[in-house]
């Protein structure tokens, strides 16, 4: 996946809502097209990277600062991390 596209998505990402948002989508087209409709346009293939950057990010035991700062809180890592899990499997599996 282009640094580019993956820096904008983890930014976005910052917003509560918005990764709520994404993590609600259920197929590889469904957030392909959210992330078209909130201005960041990738194909399929880039989708399914994002997917396995996400799972392997958050099965990660350690976190680095910039990546926890990149999450609202602890709460609501734990939250990201297990619906990201579900949702990610069923995308890329």
């Amino acid at each position: 996946m282009a640094n580019e596209l993956l820096t904008t998505i983890t930014e976005r990402m910052k917003d509560e809502e918005f990764t709520k948002q994404l993590l609600a989508n259920k197929t590889k087209e469904e957030v392909q097209a959210f992330l078209s409709a909130n201005g960041i346009d990738c194909t399929i293939e880039q989708v399914q990277e994002l997917g396995q950057y996400l799972k392997e990010q958050l099965g990660k035991k350690e976190l680095s600062i910039e990546q926890m700062e990149a999450v609202a809180g602890g709460g609501f890592f734990d939250f990201i991390k297990k619906v990201a899990s579900d949702i990610w499997d069923a995308i890329t599996g």
